[in-house]
């Protein structure tokens, strides 16, 4: 919820209204839920979630750092291929931050 937080705070930083803030919201915001836990502690996907990453049997839960996705693992695999095929071409830098964030919902 803190990260949702800091999504929603950045998002008030575009212009109110603007096209850029519309689209961020929605497609931030106007599917996001909290998710219900099954009595071991495992998360439960509604079904509409289901049939938009056409999950079945098995899921692939890749992490994003401090986040992370849901995918069928076909797909998944596919967009693997993507991403390493793009780094390739253009690889990726990172910047790594002068300090460790607080994890416990301290400051920015």
């Amino acid at each position: 919820m803190d990260f949702m937080q800091r999504l929603s705070e950045s998002a008030q930083d575009l212009g109110a209204f603007s096209p850029e803030q519309e689209d961020i919201s929605s497609l931030i915001f106007a599917d996001s839920r909290s998710l219900p836990w099954d009595p071991e502690g495992r998360i439960l996907l509604p079904e509409d979630l289901l049939t938009h990453a056409a999950i079945t049997e098995t899921a692939a839960f890749v992490g994003k750092g401090q986040t992370f996705q849901i995918w069928e693992p076909t797909a998944y695999k596919a967009a693997e291929s993507e991403i390493r095929s793009r780094a390739q071409k253009s690889p990726p830098t990172l910047r790594l931050s002068s300090a460790p964030r607080p994890t416990n919902g301290g400051g920015p």
